[in-house]
């Protein structure tokens, strides 16, 4: 499904976030403020497995060395 709109703060591609970050932020949404730790290494084992695996296809990796820091790719018109 296409955004109609663009998104009014951010340009796609502005805002490079590690896996970590992208975790925090979903734990945040959803009104976690303490995860365990397992949990939390879980859920940024798991975001990274999907930005690896969606690598090219609408994420991108925008530096060398570690930690990975994604961000999306422009979109084709």
């Amino acid at each position: 499904m296409k955004r109609r709109t663009p998104n009014p703060w951010f340009k796609r591609g502005t805002v490079p976030l590690t896996a970590r970050e992208i975790a925090e932020r979903v734990l945040a949404a959803a009104n976690v403020s303490k995860p365990h730790k397992a949990a939390l290494a879980d859920l940024i084992g798991t975001i990274n497995s999907s930005l690896r695996n969606h690598e090219g296809k609408g994420v991108r990796r925008v530096n060398e060395g570690a930690p990975a820091r994604w961000e999306l790719k422009e979109a084709a018109n």
